[in-house]
C-alpha cells in the first residue's frame, strides 16, 4: 500500500530501491536514463548538470548526440515551477498536492514506461527492470502511482473539454457515475467499453 509519508515514499521508490540505477532506454527519443536521475531532474535538479534530452531547444543539444524528437525538455527546479502562474492556478483550482504534481510530472516523462510496466505487466523489457534475479518484485512504485492517479483525477475534474471535442471514459456498469450518465438524453450504457461522456 502507499506510504502515509507520501513524498518520502515516492522518493524512496526512485532513489533507494534496488532498481534506482536501472537503465531505461526511451526508444521514442533515443536516450537512456534511470529512476534516481529522473527523480532528481523533477524534484531537485543540479544546476549545470547535463540531463539526458535537455534542453528543449534542439539547437543546444550536444554535437553528435543521437536523440530524437521535435524538442527536448527544460530543467526547471520544482520550487520555480510551482510559482508559475498557470501551474499555481491549476494547483489551487484542483487542490492538487505537491506530491501529486510531482507524480503527474514524473508520469509525463520517461518514467511512464516503468509505471505502466508495474501496472500492466508488459512489455517484458520494462517489467524486467522491476524484478530481481529470482523474478521477485523489487519496485511497484505504489506510492507514486497512487499520487499519479489521484492527481490526474483532480485535474480532470477541473479541466474543460474543448468545443467540438468528444470525451470518452471507461466506467464499470454498476458505477453510480454510469447510472447517472445513462439518464442523460441521448446516452446509452456500454458495459466496460468506452462511451461518450460529454
Amino acid at each position: 500500500p502507499p506510504l502515509p509519508r507520501v513524498r518520502l515514499g515516492c522518493e524512496r521508490e526512485h532513489v533507494q530501491r534496488r532498481n534506482a540505477l536501472a537503465r531505461v532506454f526511451v526508444a521514442r527519443h533515443c536516450f537512456t536514463t534511470w529512476p534516481a536521475l529522473e527523480w532528481e531532474l523533477v524534484v531537485s535538479p543540479q544546476a549545470g548538470f547535463a540531463y539526458p534530452h535537455t534542453p528543449a531547444d534542439k539547437a543546444l543539444w550536444p554535437k553528435g548526440c543521437l536523440w530524437e524528437g521535435a524538442q527536448g525538455r527544460d530543467v526547471v527546479p520544482l520550487e520555480v515551477l510551482l510559482k508559475k502562474g498557470e501551474i499555481k492556478k491549476l494547483m489551487d483550482l484542483s487542490r492538487l498536492s505537491v506530491e501529486e504534481f510531482i507524480g503527474v510530472r514524473m508520469y509525463s516523462g520517461p518514467m511512464q514506461a516503468l509505471y505502466d510496466a508495474a501496472l500492466r505487466g508488459f512489455p517484458q523489457r520494462d517489467v524486467d527492470l522491476l524484478l530481481d534475479e529470482e523474478g521477485d518484485s523489487i519496485n511497484r512504485y505504489e506510492t507514486t502511482i497512487f499520487c499519479i492517479a489521484s492527481g490526474i483525477r483532480k485535474i480532470a475534474q477541473v479541466s474543460e473539454v474543448p468545443a467540438r471535442s468528444k470525451l470518452y471514459c471507461f466506467l464499470p456498469a454498476s458505477s453510480a457515475a454510469q447510472q447517472a450518465l445513462a439518464r442523460r438524453p441521448g446516452s446509452s450504457r456500454l458495459h466496460g467499453r468506452p462511451r461518450r461522456c460529454r
